[in-house]
């Protein structure tokens, strides 16, 4: 496995998204996939296909039917932290036997530098369509954050800064679920129109469910919820970018 080298040029290559899952949402996983399908349908790779820590296939039997002799793994995630770590090392795991394959892995899709203009444009849109004023309006960049790693939060904060500096908001505020700022007190200090944007590559629980709980004990007709960012159609391209990052 390497993340430094790349892969020849019009070589036989793989595309894998690597993505958390989910067993309790299964939109979560099928949004992969379909964004999967979309870029299958653009014939860049030989092949593309996708793999999850939770509610899908096991990763072993998903790296074993691809035939190609390179294979870029794109994590499907938001930041370079413990679980690009976990599933990285299972796929390692799956082609370690097999010498005739080359696995490589790419940045994770949540750094990506576009990713910010794709939160700003999503909240925009929102709050337009509700007949509200983007720049009478705050927007906050709902994140998972932890503690045990930075990577979450340092990212989240990247965008937030991308955000702040193209003004096209009153304020830009960033959100974190397990630990601070806490989406509960972000959202109880806010004033005024607002769009919620969820830095999650999928509808899963977090997106989901303690986007949505932390919206109720809130709730306010003005408080818009935009979903998760990885749902956008933007991602596609940005998969692909990530993937041909690896391609010399």
């Amino acid at each position: 496995m390497s993340s430094d080298s790349k892969v020849p040029k019009q070589s036989n290559t793989a595309l894998v998204l690597a993505a958390h899952g989910s067993s309790r949402r299964p939109e979560a996983n099928a949004l992969v996939d379909a964004h999967a399908a979309s870029i299958g349908a653009k014939n860049i790779f030989s092949s593309v296909h996708t793999v999850f820590l939770m509610g899908g296939a096991d990763p072993l039997d998903v790296i074993q039917d691809v035939t190609a002799q390179y294979i870029i793994v794109v994590p499907f995630m938001m930041s370079d932290g413990y679980l690009v770590d976990v599933i990285a090392e299972k796929l390692n795991a799956a082609i370690s036997s097999d010498n005739t394959r080359d696995m490589h892995v790419s940045d994770p899709i949540g750094t990506h530098p576009e990713i910010a203009s794709i939160a700003a444009d999503m909240a925009e849109s929102m709050l337009i369509e509700n007949k509200l004023t983007p720049m009478d309006a705050t927007v906050v960049l709902v994140a998972h954050g932890t503690k045990q790693r930075p990577e979450s939060k340092a990212g989240a904060m990247h965008h937030l800064e991308s955000v702040k500096s193209m003004k096209r908001f009153a304020d830009v505020r960033l959100a974190l679920l397990e630990e601070a700022p806490f989406v509960d007190d972000v959202l109880k200090e806010i004033s005024g129109p607002s769009a919620i944007v969820g830095m999650f590559a999928a509808p899963g629980d977090h997106a989901i469910d303690d986007v949505q709980d932390a919206m109720a004990k809130n709730s306010r007709s003005d408080m818009l919820n935009t979903g998760p960012i990885g749902a956008n159609s933007r991602m596609i391209n940005i998969v692909i970018d990530r993937a041909l990052s690896k391609i010399s």
